[in-house]
């Protein structure tokens, strides 16, 4: 597909430019036939796409400590001086290597990117760095206890007050779930604002099965229209909820009318659906 015009240059306007001069020497701007100097008249302008790599560096949070040994202050502190230290950032994980750079990094590249955390490893490991998948697996779950709950729990607020909704759901499988088969179908459910909504919100919800309590629990409280297919999963809901259905999933069941109509017929059922 050729790129609308002037397309090129609004997606390298916003990318920061490193401009390189090629310029001839003093002693060689002289004429090769007269050897009067010559002056410029113009610059031919080449662009391409610098890559920089990422790059790894230790940080050393050193936080130092002062103490007063006044021997009035000793005596007030009870034999021990009075020790104040300097303010520093908290870890990100107490205990562990993980900066918010690092763990965004990782999150980035295996939820955005679909990078399997075995991969992420042998990245970091040509690198000449040593980060196993199981401390990356741990740094997600432990930040997104830490940090994320509480602002899911903002986004559904807001979520929910919306009027228009849209929900869809898609059957996936977990491996190694506690008492639960690898075979064995769960749910990832997604519910989002509409387009004309001031607040772009998506949210997704982990179940282990596609029951109607699922979307009726997460539901609980909202009033307003729910647009979704047919699945049976959004039956039941509570009465505040309006179901809408789907055109798009609709004309799916007419389509399968028509081509199971002979094709010799199937023109003039084509023009009366039309």
């Amino acid at each position: 597909m050729k790129k609308r015009k002037g397309k090129r240059e609004e997606e390298l306007a916003v990318l920061p430019v490193e401009r390189i001069d090629h310029e001839l020497p003093e002693e060689k701007r002289g004429c090769p036939e007269c050897d009067a100097p010559m002056k410029g008249i113009g610059v031919d302008i080449r662009r391409e796409l610098k890559l920089i790599p990422a790059q790894v560096v230790v940080v050393e949070h050193a936080t130092h400590a002062y103490a007063c040994k006044n021997p009035e202050c000793v005596e007030i502190g009870g034999g021990r001086p009075i020790i104040v230290k300097a303010d520093a950032p908290k870890p990100l994980i107490v205990g562990s290597l993980a900066s918010p750079s690092l763990v965004a990094h990782i999150a980035v590249q295996k939820y955005q990117n679909g990078l399997p955390l075995y991969r992420l490893e042998k990245g970091f490991l040509y690198d000449g760095v040593t980060v196993s998948r199981q401390n990356m697996a741990n740094w997600v779950i432990t930040s997104v206890e830490l940090y994320l709950f509480s602002i899911y729990a903002l986004l559904k607020c807001f979520l929910l007050k919306e009027s228009t909704l849209h929900s869809d759901a898609a059957p996936f499988q977990v491996l190694r779930e506690p008492g639960r088969k690898a075979q064995t179908k769960s749910c990832e459910r997604i519910y989002r604002t509409s387009s004309c909504s001031e607040r772009k919100i998506v949210i997704y919800e982990y179940t282990e099965t596609k029951g109607q309590e699922h979307p009726a629990k997460f539901l609980a409280g909202y009033k307003g229209y729910l647009h979704t297919d047919g699945e049976p999963g959004y039956h039941n809901l509570p009465d505040d909820v309006i179901i809408v259905g789907c055109w798009a999933h609709l004309r799916r069941y007419w389509e399968k009318i028509l081509k199971a109509i002979p094709e010799d017929k199937r023109k003039g059922a084509d023009a009366e659906s039309g």
